[in-house]
């Protein structure tokens, strides 16, 4: 350590800087670092958030403006880590076991054209710059990463990573943590561009995958309907059925078609965030939770959020008696949302659902609630606000990083998008072992931000680089 500068790898860092630079084994060769238009950016936050059909051929073109990286090949093999590796808890997490603190965080970097996967472990030092990339070549890889890859809601407990390649591939694939390998892949798509947001483990021989998207044309083959949960057989893999959601809009008028989005497991009830929008996506019916039984696959209770649209983020309290829900507001079929439609809710897991809490988002400074939030501990949360283009409506806003104190109600902002709005990605914690992972695509060409966290919140920051070899800018954030 020199003059506040970390440096783990080859590179370093900018003197001064505090901070880490994970650096990948291969490199690529006359690639400059991809940085996705304004345009591009803007349009794929507003397909994230459900107003995706409207936009695809504006998305395309502002993509096609980008040139393709050339994503270095991983050698399968190297740099594993075993299950229960994991190192670097925080003073706070000194006392906490293995089992209870994650064993680390994985990043997806991605500019929507191409993506790669890193693993961190607690104290942010590197176990892989590049876990598996756009590049990769295997045996077992029958469908290679697209661009638009997230990863589950819920930590990964067993020996693989599940990536799940959204828009359009539709595919879930499943790396092992040890052997870095990849040990499965299956298109959900059966016969249309499905989208799947979520994966929920239930057992080793069945999980549960949220699939945003509804089949125009549905009939073709078995399981294609889509706007539901489809059931899987990881150990196959092999799709094994699937839950109809529709019903859970029975309250609406005709013509919502269901989008499930983000998803939780409590004890035998599986937690969707559900959306309604008009096949246009100009109209959205109101969010709900909706709670299904995980034995008998069938919808148990529906719990709508009065007023409220737009949910895409959704977090599990460490004693998993509440839920978080981070909401945008209703879009309109265009990339302002409604404020009065946007605020941060808090439900009650146990039956019946019931909500606890909401901050509406003028409460929170007058910015649309962004589309990720974590708890830091039982009584802190962390989220992002969405920023916005300068245009007719008003000037330029910056995304933000904020933490909600949820015993005083006070909030405060941890950090601003640096380079452009619509940068800042997931959030991640580990509440047991009191540590943050904040993804930063804008700043010093896409950093991680690591924040320890005590009673009182969170405190140091340190910001670490990722180098994969191209430089595609950290997106999203998971813990295994």
């Amino acid at each position: 350590m020199k003059d506040g500068t970390l440096s783990c790898g080859r590179g370093g860092t900018a003197p001064g800087r505090a901070g880490r630079r994970l650096v990948a084994t291969e490199r690529a060769s006359g690639v400059d670092r991809g940085i996705l238009s304004a345009v591009a950016v803007r349009l794929a936050v507003i397909r994230a958030s459900g107003i995706e059909r409207r936009f695809r051929i504006w998305i395309g073109i502002a993509i096609g403006m980008v040139t393709a990286c050339d994503v270095p090949v991983r050698d399968p093999g190297r740099n594993g880590l075993t299950p229960a590796g994991g190192a670097g808890a925080t003073e706070q997490g000194e006392a906490a076991t293995e089992a209870e603190c994650t064993r680390g965080f994985a990043v997806v970097n991605s500019d929507y054209q191409s993506a790669s996967v890193a693993l961190l472990d607690r104290a942010g030092g590197g176990l892989t710059p590049l876990l598996i990339s756009s590049g990769s070549v295997a045996p077992e890889l029958s469908a290679a990463l697209g661009g638009d890859v997230v990863l589950p809601t819920e930590r990964a407990g067993g020996d693989n990573l599940v990536l799940i390649d959204r828009y359009p591939a539709s595919v879930l694939t499943w790396v092992d943590l040890e052997t870095t390998r990849v040990s499965g892949q299956l298109a959900v798509a059966t016969g249309f561009m499905a989208n799947p947001h979520d994966y929920v483990a239930l057992a080793p021989n069945r999980a549960y995958v949220t699939r945003f998207e509804s089949n125009p044309a549905p009939g073709a083959e078995p399981f294609d309907a889509g706007g539901d949960l489809l059931v899987v057989d990881p150990s196959v893999p092999a799709i094994t059925g699937r839950i109809d959601l529709s019903a859970a809009l029975a309250d609406e008028p005709a013509g919502y078609l269901p989008h499930p989005d983000r998803a939780v497991r409590v004890g035998e009830r599986v937690l969707v965030l559900l959306a309604g929008y008009s096949a246009d996506y100009t109209t959205s019916a109101m969010a709900r939770i909706v709670a299904v039984d995980g034995r008998t696959d069938s919808i148990d209770e529906v719990l709508v959020l009065d007023g409220i649209h737009g949910c895409s983020g959704l977090a599990m309290s460490p004693d998993a008696s509440e839920l978080s829900l981070a909401c945008s507001g209703e879009w309109g079929g265009d990339g302002t949302p409604d404020l009065d439609t946007s605020a941060l809710v808090r439900v009650r897991t146990t039956s019946p659902l019931a909500e606890l809490a909401r901050t509406s988002a003028e409460e929170l400074g007058g910015d649309p609630v962004g589309m990720s939030v974590s708890y830091a501990s039982r009584s802190h949360l962390v989220f992002t606000t969405l920023g916005r283009f300068a245009d007719a409506a008003g000037p330029a806003a910056d995304d933000a990083l904020l933490e909600l104190d949820l015993e005083s109600g006070e909030h405060h902002v941890l950090l601003r998008s640096a380079s452009a709005p619509f940068t800042l990605g997931d959030v991640r914690c580990d509440p047991v072992c009191g540590v943050c992972m904040a993804a930063d695509a804008g700043r010093e060409g896409g950093v991680v931000h690591h924040f320890t966290v005590d009673d009182a919140g969170l405190g140091e920051k340190t910001m670490i680089e990722i180098d994969d070899g191209v430089g595609l800018p950290p997106r999203w954030v998971g813990t295994f």
